[in-house]
């Protein structure tokens, strides 16, 4: 329940620019497709070239020339597409940037002043800047990867299964061992993403006081029990952290090893000769 209401709340949070993001993963798709396009043609092409006979393809036959005009096609479509699928997404992003931290400063405005003494100028800040931030990378980095993490695998699983079903059962055996090598690596990563949080926003609101409340340690105290709480703040973020990596480091350099083409390219390899 949790999960889908933190779904509902990000797509409601994209909403404003959810046009600009299907863009962009239309565009990064694109160039994902072209790409692919691009190998699988070069593939029948050096075929042909080895085995000395003309390449056709679909009943179409292609000269040499025909067929390096087609790949450098392929490859600037899939260049572009990737290109211009960032720059859109970037763009959002920035968009994105500018409506969030106004709709926050015009409801901050508007709250009860014991919500902003309550929350503290820390607590207010990695709202207004950090979260925000954040937020920036998701929607201008991963959205367009989202896309290309899609449709990558199953337009290569189609086409193995097109060459031969067994290559795609060992592409699709050592995608599931990475998968579940990841599953262990994100083992309770909710419950120390959310300690994370919490241990940056009390190392802002730590620092800002101690800041603001300069003059007078300076004036009463050697600022010792001032710089108790922020201490205390570093001290559990390095903890949380340290005890998150520690956990999770094993298990997700393992994943992104099996995630990684060498150990697919090996495994359809070895089927290929058998």
């Amino acid at each position: 329940m949790k999960n889908t209401a933190s779904q509902k709340g990000l797509f409601a949070i994209l909403k404003p620019i959810s046009k600009t993001i299907l863009q962009a993963m239309a565009l990064n798709s694109l160039g994902v497709v072209s790409s692919i396009a691009a190998l699988v043609f070069l593939s029948f092409a050096i075929t042909a070239l080895v085995q000395q006979t003309p390449l056709t393809l679909f009943g179409f036959s292609f000269s040499l020339t025909n067929t390096l005009i087609i790949l450098a096609l392929l490859l600037i479509v899939g260049f572009l597409g990737k290109g211009l699928s960032f720059y859109v997404s970037h763009v959002g992003a920035f968009k994105l940037e500018v409506i969030l931290r106004k709709s926050i400063s015009e409801h901050l405005s508007r709250v009860r002043l014991g919500f902003i003494t309550t929350t503290g100028s820390g607590g207010l800040k990695k709202i207004m800047q950090d979260d925000v931030r954040n937020l920036h990378a998701f929607v201008a980095d991963s959205t367009p990867m989202i896309a290309r993490s899609v449709v990558s695998p199953i337009l290569t699983l189609i086409i193995l299964l097109v060459a031969d079903w067994r290559l795609a059962l060992a592409s699709l055996s050592v995608l599931v061992l990475g998968f579940i090598a990841m599953s262990f690596a994100m083992k309770d990563s909710e419950h120390y993403r959310k300690k994370y949080e919490e241990a940056q926003r009390d190392i802002n609101k730590a620092v800002v006081e101690f800041v603001q409340a300069m003059p007078v340690v300076r004036t009463f105290e050697d600022g010792t029990s001032s710089f108790k709480r922020y201490s205390e703040a570093l001290k559990s973020y390095r903890d949380n952290l340290y005890e998150w990596t520690q956990k999770s480091t094993a298990p997700s350099r393992f994943g992104m090893i099996l995630l990684s083409p060498l150990p697919t390219l090996l495994a359809v390899f070895l089927i290929g000769i058998i």
